[in-house]
């Protein structure tokens, strides 16, 4: 789960460092989903993909508001 817009390519010297974090970011899902912590639908594709968006934001509009979309963010995964 390399932060891009799209999943890394299988020939990128990236993809392995992907698959690694995708893993890891899915075992937590899994443990908060377990918990009730988290939405059950939640996918570690689906964090990647929200990360990337609250980059993008920053990147365009304001940096002092990241606080603000990881807030928006988080109380969204919630279960």
């Amino acid at each position: 789960m390399v932060l891009a817009a799209q999943p890394v390519s299988d020939d990128s010297a990236l993809a392995g460092s992907a698959r690694e974090l995708e893993e890891l970011t899915e075992n937590v899902l899994e443990r908060a989903r377990e918990a009730g912590a988290v939405r059950a639908d939640l996918t570690a594709d689906d964090v990647r993909r929200l990360v990337c968006g609250i980059q993008h934001a920053v990147q365009i509009g304001d940096p002092s508001s990241v606080g603000t979309y990881v807030g928006v963010l988080v109380a969204g995964l919630l279960a």
